[in-house]
């Protein structure tokens, strides 16, 4: 799979520094993003598709959600906050 456009989202979360690794993959019918972090000791994953021209507010916009959408209830709404403010 070939791995472009890599991304490295960082910001101070509560004096906590995180940082998400991006990347976009092609696939046979269109593309993937894929965003990785580290939380309190995990590493949180998460992948999206597209097949065609789908459009975002910013970039990795879809992907970045769905990371903070698997952590737990106290942290979802600062980090979804920080970091989609800094687009």
């Amino acid at each position: 799979m070939e791995k472009y456009n890599e991304k490295t989202f960082e910001r101070t979360i509560n004096g906590e520094k995180v940082q998400i690794l991006c990347h976009t993959a092609k696939t046979k019918t269109g593309w993937k993003q894929h965003a990785e972090m580290g939380f309190h000791g995990y590493i949180v994953r998460a992948e999206t598709g597209y097949t065609n021209r789908q459009w975002e507010s910013f970039e990795y916009e879809k992907v970045l959600k769905m990371i903070f959408s698997q952590l737990p209830l106290p942290y979802r709404r600062d980090y979804l906050f920080i970091f989609m403010d800094y687009q």
